[in-house]
């Protein structure tokens, strides 16, 4: 008798946790997806659910006229269109606020920011490409696309926890979509260190993990011309303990993936070897060695890397 009580209160237990403190669940995000992406397309829904056929290409080598398969992004039954949705009361937390993939007529422009794909033809033999997957960063196909209705824009929101990812607002028009994905791809091609340094540094002195996951973004791309730009700001002073650790911090997020550096003269640490010897002469350094030992890891792992 007591082991069946203990067994369904175990039961209990389990049905209500994940309700009363709720998870984190995928969100739409721009920069994220725009970042993430290798191919972004406006499409356009066609008489066969989970299959668009795109009209523009904003990245990437697809063409006019290319059809997507894509089956996570296929409407249930009892979806609706977002224009049906908007035709009814406003909900509480958002407008059209479903948490369903939307059933939208034919013709209806979405706007895709996808990961991968093949160009091997679906097993019914139309000439449709498949394999593509999500460039959210939870892998959801859900939060990797945003649906145009007239001039709105709506993509899926977790607007509270616990709770569903919602079809909400985008609050971007077409056109500032469009910007910043142009404005994305001419940093990816070669983000300016100067001031990617400048703006970590002024970060609050907790570590780097106070700033934006774009900032970390930027400095994997930059290599060793980081470490240049901060052997110019720290040039003539000593660097106190907070702001040396927010450095060490930043050379190691630098070389974290050294094939990945944009130029392939920053691939080598020669600038950040010389600036971590540098900081280790100063009074700070003393109350930092785990820091250190961590940072000559991943600059012993980015030599290596590059050596092959």
């Amino acid at each position: 008798m007591k082991s069946k009580l203990l067994l369904w209160l175990a039961i209990l237990i389990l049905a209500i946790v994940p309700t009363a403190f709720g998870a984190i669940r995928p969100s739409f995000r721009l920069d994220q997806a725009a970042w993430k992406a290798t191919h972004i397309v406006i499409a356009v829904t066609t008489a066969t659910d989970g299959t668009f056929e795109v009209v523009e290409s904003l990245r990437g080598d697809l063409h006019v006229g290319a059809r997507l398969l894509i089956p996570d992004l296929r409407p249930l039954g009892e979806a609706d269109s977002i224009a049906s949705y908007l035709a009814k009361p406003e909900s509480v937390l958002c407008h059209p606020g479903s948490h369903l993939i939307p059933k939208q007529p034919v013709g209806s422009r979405v706007i895709l920011f996808l990961v991968g794909g093949t160009h091997q033809p679906s097993s019914d033999g139309k000439a449709e490409i498949e394999g593509w997957r999500p460039s959210d960063n939870m892998d959801s196909m859900q939060a990797s696309v945003v649906w145009i209705e007239g001039s709105g824009l709506y993509a899926f929101e977790q607007v509270q926890n616990p709770g569903l990812p919602l079809l909400c607002p985008l609050g971007k028009s077409e056109t500032d979509v469009r910007n910043r994905v142009a404005e994305i791809a001419r940093i990816q091609s070669r983000p300016d260190p100067e001031q990617v340094v400048r703006r970590v540094l002024t970060q609050p002195s907790k570590g780097i993990y106070v700033t934006t996951g774009w900032d970390y973004k930027q400095l994997r791309l930059l290599g060793d011309s980081a470490a240049g730009e901060v052997l110019k700001l720290i040039e003539g002073r000593d660097v106190p303990k907070n702001e040396m650790a927010q450095i060490l911090l930043i050379i190691q997020y630098s070389f974290e993936s050294p094939l990945g550096i944009k130029v392939d003269s920053d691939r080598q640490p020669k600038s950040a070897s010389i600036l971590v010897a540098k900081l280790q002469r100063m009074p700070a350094a003393s109350g930092l060695k785990e820091d250190f030992h961590g940072t000559k890891k991943v600059l012993a792992a980015a030599r290596k890397a590059n050596a092959h």
